[in-house]
């Protein structure tokens, strides 16, 4: 209902055609009139059309089926990678501090840049972004957890470092391990744009900065409500 009433909704950049007649100009403020009834709009969305793309001259539907399983798996290896680094990182006594400070400082789309530069895939790109920002929480946590009384006692009994970390550490800090991993979801997501705009992913990252670009406000509505859906229900199951 925002964007229906916004400023410029209403505009057709064709008018702009000084080839056009008077004729063909009201053709298509008629039919952008059409196409932009609030209610009619409202009752084809919850029947499962979620319109028609202009800028990609396809279904709404059909493109983001067609581009969300390539986002999806770069998120998935994403995210896989950095926990697995973050968490490598993390455990051992001595940090990458620095090298986490300085990733962590780097916009994302300016780390996507570099790695296109190299050659390096965008799922390459989604670890670089993601591993330091794992690190940082799980070594704010492992720190906190490895000062508890009873770590200190164990380790005063010569119990190892390994049975350390899987008896007295992980188990005590499962829950926020949990809760990170469902905000990690939201960091990746807000990560894909970029990386996916920059790296020529044929993902729905791309497709919504192709669609801000082309004001293709259809298609831009549908993927902003798929980031907010997915964004939420990370925030949910993460403070649950």
């Amino acid at each position: 209902m925002l964007v229906r009433y916004a400023p410029g909704t209403m505009v057709d950049e064709r008018e702009l055609d000084r080839r056009l007649s008077e004729e063909n100009i009201r053709e298509l403020r008629s039919n952008k009139a059409l196409s932009n009834s609030l209610w009619g709009n409202l009752r084809r969305y919850l029947t499962g059309d979620l319109g028609y793309s202009e800028s990609n001259h396809a279904p709404i539907a059909a493109l983001i089926a067609d581009r969300a399983p390539e986002t999806l798996r770069e998120i998935a290896i994403g995210l896989a990678g950095g926990w697995i680094f973050g968490l490598a990182l993390a455990i051992p006594k001595r940090g990458f501090s620095i090298l986490a400070g300085l990733l962590l400082s780097l916009p994302t789309a300016l780390i996507a840049y570099l790695c296109v530069m190299e050659g390096a895939k965008s799922y390459l790109v989604m670890i670089i972004v993601l591993t330091p920002r794992i690190y940082r929480f799980t070594r704010n946590l492992l720190n906190q957890s490895y000062t508890a009384l009873h770590v200190e006692m164990a380790r005063a009994r010569g119990v190892g470092e390994t049975r350390i970390l899987l008896s007295h550490v992980f188990p005590a800090i499962s829950p926020q391990l949990l809760a990170l991993a469902a905000a990690s979801a939201s960091m990746a997501i807000g990560a894909a744009i970029p990386i996916e705009a920059i790296c020529d992913v044929p993902g729905m990252g791309k497709l919504a900065w192709n669609a801000a670009m082309a004001r293709d406000l259809p298609l831009l509505v549908n993927l902003t409500m798929i980031v907010a859906v997915a964004t939420t229900a990370a925030t949910a199951v993460s403070e649950l």
